[in-house]
């Protein structure tokens, strides 16, 4: 077995409590869950947890979206250091056409809070879809409405409040992806 040292952390899933431990560069890892059993996580598995961009795209739609404004540039460039595709959409029809045509990705929105309001309801049952976090400046406004919705992760003034809970979410996303055998000791 490869000498990386492992970290431990303890997750949640529909499983229950178990122990997973992060992953060195052999091709399996072995860790144990509470019951003492091994767990053997794949080479597979690894690729997956280094935010695989082919799995997750950002889709962020704003009508007031300006590609040239400096903030929305360095907005992008936060957002881009944890998922590298990042789609733009300033028209609400072009995005929901964009997010029926993806079969094989996860989905995390960004709306604005305007738009949300009138898209969330139209797209709030897409399986591909995980999270959706508002982006607005009156955040009072839109929570009412926005309570109403589980996959709305929550609503943020601000870019690195967003870049907080987009982090959150694909690790949330990641632990419930994980692929887990279970292997009785001999």
């Amino acid at each position: 077995m490869d000498t990386t040292k492992f970290s431990t952390t303890t997750t949640a899933s529909h499983l229950g409590y178990y122990t997973k431990k992060s992953l060195g560069m052999s091709k399996e890892a072995t860790s144990t869950n509470i019951f003492n059993e091994p767990v053997t996580y794949s080479s597979a598995f690894r690729r997956r947890r280094g935010h695989c961009d082919q799995d997750l795209v950002l889709v962020w739609l704003d009508a007031s979206i300006d590609e040239n404004d400096d903030d929305f540039q360095k907005s992008l460039a936060e957002l881009r250091k944890i998922v590298v595709s990042v789609k733009r959409f300033t028209d609400a029809d072009r995005c929901f056409q964009y997010l029926r045509r993806i079969n094989d990705k996860t989905i995390f929105l960004i709306v604005s809070g305007s738009l949300g309001q009138q898209t969330v309801p139209r797209i709030h049952h897409l399986n591909k879809l995980d999270s959706i976090f508002v982006f607005c400046r009156n955040k009072d406004l839109h929570k009412l409405w926005a309570r109403d919705w589980s996959k709305i992760e929550g609503v943020h003034g601000s870019i690195k409040s967003i870049c907080k809970g987009l982090k959150r979410a694909i690790r949330d996303h990641e632990q419930l992806s994980i692929p887990m055998s279970f292997i009785p000791k001999s």
